[in-house]
């Protein structure tokens, strides 16, 4: 009896142990709980969640914005995705019903890792398992869905290179390739072949649908009839009947369609006659209201557009322009716009956001750079936060002087969180919780090395974000003419930040750039920057670029 009581206190005292090591380590890990953003690469999805630890917690809700379904029970969740059906435990954060994202990332075959530098940004791609290139004939098998774009290079010895946008090679990925074909991991996420063919191949008609398994035919779709020898008897060939379906257009038809259509963009679809389209196009833009598409000469006609194509449109041609063919389109107003290259033809996104140009009630959250234990650059004159607070400030003096909403992140040398991924976080999220119409941060600039920096002013967007491209892009465009240093463009911010983008810009919800009004180290510059005109000027082009941006005519 008392050898049985001591056993059971012993257990009772192993378990009471146990359960206080879990305890700890439960409290450890909600203690380190932060926010994240997690961006899924094929779809150009980015969700918010939380990080604790190194896994990435997702609330339930927001699973469907990845096209899943979630059903939660009393033992977890059952997720639904590309075609596999996987059962959860799920976890509450802050209120929010949420599952383990990485864990059920690698259960679906897929991979996901967190981007350096302290962002709290996890990204997710496909894994691609096996690659095979057998005459002409292609097959890949990936975990997840992956975002498959074809074009062709050249025409005498043609180039097909396939991109597999939101993919890694995995670890042990199976090749089978012949001596046409070459696959490399291109960027970070994603994933290029490159076919060298001897004769012109034949291409996906449409763009290609996301898909985990893709099998592509380029070989070509018809042979040429062997010519008899001359003594020889013709002989009677019999050509199969094919049934055109879906309808194709005649060979020599550009034909335009209109795909989706908002308050604040326009997409235009257009289909380039084959074997006349190279997969290369360029954007010019002639004048304010005029945009057009330059490509690789060839022969066509202009279909006939439907009726109502777009408000916003007032004409479109098509002319040939030494050595180039050239579809010109005449706008209703100065507009941004992107081209989305595929197989046959490509999209142009015209963005156009709602208004007259008056700024009177519009929200604009300005962020001046850095602040208290983050000083930026400098040289110990002068710091950068100081500078972007000088500046920020100038720019909200003008901006309410034309009837704006102006709201600060900082009007004094101060800064909000102590770890600097969670400080610009919280300047994002202040845009965020004030639902601004556009969100500005204003620094200074210095790329470091023994080199003098250029002179000049810049604007920086997150990549993929047509309408904060177009915002960079007006206010470019008055630095170019009235601003006080050289323009240096609009630029995407992946060239800076590789994978993730800049933080204050990845995570706003609303129209954001980041400006880099100057280089503290250029001669040119230093002596502008302390000046009250200098920062006067910035002001004037950032009024002037958000009238255009919200329609002024």
């Amino acid at each position: 009896m008392l050898k049985t009581l001591y056993n059971g206190g012993v257990r009772m005292k192993r378990l009471l142990i146990a359960l206080a090591l879990w305890m700890a380590l439960c409290a450890g890990a909600f203690a380190q709980v932060r926010n994240a953003t997690v961006t899924y690469t094929y779809l150009g999805v980015q969700l918010r969640g939380y990080r604790v630890g190194e896994e990435f917690m997702i609330p339930l809700d927001r699973v469907t914005e990845l096209g899943w379904s979630a059903t939660s029970s009393t033992v977890g969740a059952k997720i639904s995705a590309e075609g596999k059906t996987i059962q959860v435990p799920t976890r509450q954060i802050e209120g929010s019903t949420c599952i383990a994202l990485r864990d059920f990332v690698q259960k679906m075959d897929g991979m996901s890792t967190w981007i350096p530098g302290g962002f709290d940004a996890l990204e997710v791609v496909s894994a691609i398992k096996s690659v095979s290139v057998k005459s002409g004939e292609l097959s890949i098998y990936a975990g997840l869905k992956i975002k498959p774009t074809v074009s062709l290079l050249g025409t005498s010895d043609p180039k097909v290179v396939i991109d597999l946008e939101g993919a890694r090679l995995a670890p042990g990925v199976q090749f089978e390739l012949d001596s046409t074909a070459k696959v490399s991991q291109y960027r970070p996420n994603n994933v290029r072949i490159v076919l060298n063919l001897s004769y012109a191949p034949t291409l996906p008609q449409g763009p290609l649908a996301n898909a985990q398994n893709i099998v592509i035919d380029f070989n070509p779709s018809q042979v040429a009839p062997v010519e008899p020898a001359k003594n020889d008897p013709p002989k009677t060939t019999t050509t199969p009947k094919i049934d055109p379906t879906p309808p194709i257009q005649p060979a020599d038809d550009l034909t335009i369609q209109r795909g989706n259509e908002d308050e604040m963009a326009t997409e235009l679809l257009v289909s380039v006659p084959k074997p006349g389209w190279k997969g290369i196009a360029t954007i010019r833009r002639p004048s304010r209201d005029t945009v057009e598409v330059a490509m690789p000469t060839f022969s066509a006609k202009l279909a006939e557009l439907e009726k109502d194509l777009s408000k916003h449109l007032k004409s479109v041609q098509l002319r040939q322009d030494t050595g180039l063919t050239v579809l010109s389109f005449k706008l209703a107003g100065r507009m941004g716009a992107v081209l989305d290259p595929s197989a046959n033809g490509f999209k142009i996104t015209f963005v156009h956001p709602a208004g007259n140009g008056s700024l009177k009630g519009k929200v604009i959250v300005i962020d001046a750079g850095h602040g208290g234990k983050f000083p930026g650059t400098g040289n110990g004159v002068y710091t950068e936060k100081l500078l972007s607070l000088a500046t920020a400030q100038a720019v909200k003096r003008a901006l309410e002087a034309e009837g704006a909403q102006v709201i600060m992140t900082r009007d004094k040398d101060t800064h909000f969180r102590e770890n600097l991924a969670d400080d610009l976080v919280y300047r994002a999220d202040v845009a965020n919780r004030n639902n601004a119409d556009v969100f500005m941060s204003f620094h200074y600039d210095d790329p470091g090395g023994n080199k003098t920096p250029p002179s000049g002013t810049k604007s920086i967007y997150h990549g993929g974000r047509d309408a904060d491209k177009y915002l960079a892009e007006c206010i470019q465009e008055y630095i170019k003419s009235e601003g006080p240093l050289p323009n240096l463009g609009a630029i995407d911010d992946h060239k800076f930040a590789h994978e993730s983008g800049f933080s204050v810009l990845r995570n706003s919800k609303m129209p954001a750039i980041l400006m880099e009004c100057a280089f503290v180290r250029n001669p040119t510059d230093r002596k502008a920057i302390l000046t009250e005109k200098f920062r006067d000027g910035i002001a004037k082009c950032v009024v002037k670029g958000l009238k255009q941006f919200f329609g002024q005519k």
